[in-house]
């Protein structure tokens, strides 16, 4: 990672800037009409992929400036979420409201629709958000055979065989009214990392067998979960409030609270770490982009429309 690209995904497209600690950011935009929800890249930092709300875009990154290879249809309704193989041969999109997760292959770059995989549980017990099977998140395994994806719904992680073709299983099991967000990987490849939006806990997670090792209250009910992310040394897992407005660090071996950046944003819909300790903050409904240095001192705040996704390529 040079980190010399900062890509943020909004409502009016993608917006995009040089990178350098110390300095202002500037950005400029390339307009996307219906927006942008997510956005992840690959290993090669070749490509930049992007969810709309019903859309798959793919860039190009090779100039400083993005390109745009491909625009095709999610096949799924809020297309909230992105997983790409560590290959690079396929990609998956997290469909919030038509509840199911669609798959795509990649060939020279291009998308070639595989199908949808739904996973089939019990609703949760809050009426009005697990109404219906919401996925809000999906991850590869590191060795490309297994995508697991949450779904806030029905209170479970599913699991699905990517070359065996099975229906997905759910592979842990939360109590009524979890509802389970976000997902990230251990680097070790033994553990995953949960955020759940409405219980307002962090699970660690056997990736073996779905067995959850440690648990923790984040928040009181009600602070809504809504990111999970992991410093670039792999010590801290970060976990972001909406509602409380704040960012809280835990120690990712022992998920002892380490540090809390308050005031951090009115509606926090993504942060990133960057290399040099710093943060950067998603405002979603605040319509900003805030950047903060290592003692969480506010460096510049930057107006987007809705920021969703942050990423530095």
């Amino acid at each position: 990672m040079d980190g010399n690209r900062l890509f943020i995904a909004g409502a009016k497209g993608l917006t995009y800037g040089r990178y350098r600690a110390g300095s202002a950011f500037v950005p400029e935009i390339f307009p996307v009409a219906n927006g942008l929800c997510y956005l992840v890249r690959d290993a090669a930092h070749a490509m930049l992929f992007a969810t709309g709300k019903g859309e798959l875009y793919g860039f190009d990154l090779s100039l400083f400036a993005p390109q745009k290879r491909f625009e095709v249809p999610s096949h799924g309704n809020v297309s909230c979420h992105l997983a790409l193989t560590v290959a690079g041969d396929r990609i998956f999109c997290a469909n919030y409201l038509s509840g199911d997760v669609s798959g795509f292959a990649l060939t020279d770059g291009s998308p070639a629709f595989l199908g949808n995989v739904t996973g089939k549980g019990k609703l949760g017990n809050n009426a009005l958000r697990q109404e219906a099977p919401h996925p809000h998140c999906c991850l590869v395994s590191d060795d490309g055979k297994k995508l697991f994806f949450t779904d806030l719904g029905q209170d479970a992680i599913f699991a699905f065989a990517l070359d065996e073709r099975k229906a997905a299983t759910p592979f842990c099991q939360f109590l009524p009214g979890t509802g389970p967000r976000h997902l990230l990987a251990a680097p070790e490849g033994d553990s995953l990392y949960c955020v759940s939006e409405l219980s307002c806990e962090l699970f660690q997670i056997a990736a073996t067998d779905g067995r959850i090792c440690r648990q923790i209250s984040v928040t009181p009910v009600g602070g809504e979960l809504s990111a999970l992310r992991l410093s670039p040394d792999q010590k801290t897992v970060g976990v972001a409030s909406r509602k409380m407005q704040k960012i809280f660090f835990f120690d990712r071996e022992t998920l002892a609270l380490q540090n809390v950046l308050e005031n951090a944003g009115c509606w926090i819909r993504d942060f990133i770490f960057l290399p040099d300790g710093g943060i950067v903050v998603c405002d979603q409904k605040g319509d900003w982009v805030i950047f903060f240095d290592l003692s969480h001192n506010v460096l510049q705040e930057m107006q987007v429309a809705s920021p969703m996704c942050a990423i530095l390529v």
